[in-house]
């Protein structure tokens, strides 16, 4: 039951076609992504049943060396991973599928060996995408409910008055009040000013329009306020995820910003410039911001980035050194940050053995895998005190959101990787 209008109830398989058929390519994508998550997480079982270490990162001289040698340790993972599966006992439950709903999984998923997998780990483990999609499925929900309301609505007043609906649609839209040549005239110019083409036949024809459709939404807005209507289903609240470091600790700054970011994004360089005037603006002493690295795995230089900036940041220089890769990358000349982290760092050398070491390089990949991990599948994303922002976030937005955690109130929405609310 989504909810009732007028004393009728509204279903789910009352709802028009067109939405039906988002829904069910919602449900269906809450679907993938907790399959998706119970792979991972039964790959992860698998190697800790067969006490597979995780492949130790690798480094090279060269760009293309360093990420043929990640793939080379990738490759030999995943072998290890398939030929372990295959000797283990691992029972399965499949979800039961249904037609107009979400799908549901059995509370036990699968058995890897001694370990149960749950579906509350499922759940876990794809906290930020499902509560993405079910934030859609909910506003499809609203939408879907509204049209069948008005419908709802327009049939009970057809009774009431011995009519049938599109009668009263049509009686109001012919009742419409008739355009006068003053406004043709009017609207002909304003057009003409702007140097659009303006036949008055048709700019006629548009008022007309125009004000038959205004007519049919006053009938609509009438009925609204004459039939009460309920919407049953609550929204979901946006998650908080449990990434490292996420919330403040005691007798530090009261708001987290975690930043999963990069430099070479097509945001990267504004959300710099952002971060940056945060940190030394009037929020200084009230908010922590920790950037961690977030980029495609493809994109070497970025990979790169983030190893010279852990280096530069042992010896005190991230900020600077962040600086003049951004610099480089805006003028256009090379933006080689190893090369130029050794004349951004007081010790050279230092920065050299640093930069060669496989722990930094297995520290940076954890980030992003981190990243991938908590569900950001866009650069930047954020959470500010444990609460997701997926994509770019103007500075205002920004700050909004360090407002709303600093007097502890929670977020309203959760927005979409392009930074507008989902």
């Amino acid at each position: 039951m989504l909810g009732e209008v007028g004393g009728e109830v509204i279903r789910t398989r009352d709802l028009e076609p067109r939405s039906l058929a988002a829904l069910a390519a919602l449900w269906n994508q809450i679907l993938e992504a907790k399959r998706s998550a119970k792979e991972r997480l039964e790959a992860d079982l698998v190697a800790r049943e067969a006490g597979i270490e995780r492949a130790e990162a690798a480094i090279a001289d060269t760009q293309e060396g360093l990420l043929e040698a990640i793939r080379r340790e990738r490759d030999a993972e995943a072998l290890r991973l398939a030929e372990a599966r295959a000797s283990l006992q691992i029972d399965e439950t499949a979800p039961r599928e249904a037609a107009d709903s979400e799908t549901r999984w059995p509370e036990v998923v699968a058995r890897v060996g001694a370990t149960t997998l749950r579906d509350e780990d499922l759940e876990e483990a794809a906290r930020l995408r499902l509560s993405r999609l079910r934030a859609r499925v909910h506003a499809e929900l609203v939408r879907a409910f509204e049209a069948e309301a008005d419908a709802r609505r327009l049939a009970i007043e057809a009774r009431r008055v011995g009519s049938q609906a599109h009668v009263l649609v049509d009686r109001a839209r012919a009742g419409a009040r008739p355009v006068t040549e003053a406004e043709v005239d009017a609207t002909v110019s304003e057009r003409r000013a702007r140097g659009a083409e303006a036949r008055p036949d048709r700019v006629r024809a548009y008022l007309e329009g125009r004000r038959r459709a205004e007519a049919e939404l006053a009938l609509r807005d009438r009925l609204r306020g004459e039939i009460p209507g309920r919407f049953l289903v609550v929204a979901p609240e946006p998650p908080r995820l449990p990434a490292r470091g996420a919330l403040p600790r005691a007798g530090e700054a009261r708001v987290v910003v975690l930043a999963f970011t990069g430099l070479r994004c097509h945001h990267c360089a504004a959300t710099e410039r952002i971060l940056s005037d945060l940190e030394a603006g009037p929020w200084r002493g009230r908010i922590r911001i920790e950037r961690r690295a977030h980029f495609p795995e493809a994109l070497l230089p970025a990979l790169e980035d983030a190893v010279a900036l852990r280096c530069a940041a042992a010896q005190d220089r991230a900020a600077e050194l962040r600086r003049a890769i951004l610099d480089a990358l805006a003028s256009k000349r090379s933006a080689n940050s190893w090369a130029i982290g050794r004349a951004s760092v007081p010790d050279a050398n230092a920065f050299e053995r640093c930069r060669r070491d496989p722990a930094v390089v297995a520290a940076v990949l954890d980030e992003r895998a981190e990243a991938e991990a908590l569900g950001f599948d866009d650069t930047p994303s954020f959470l500010v005190n444990g609460v997701p922002r997926v994509g770019f976030q103007p500075r205002d937005r920004l700050e909004s959101l360090i407002a709303e955690a600093l007097a502890g109130a929670p977020p309203d929405r959760l927005p979409s990787s392009n930074g507008e609310p989902s």
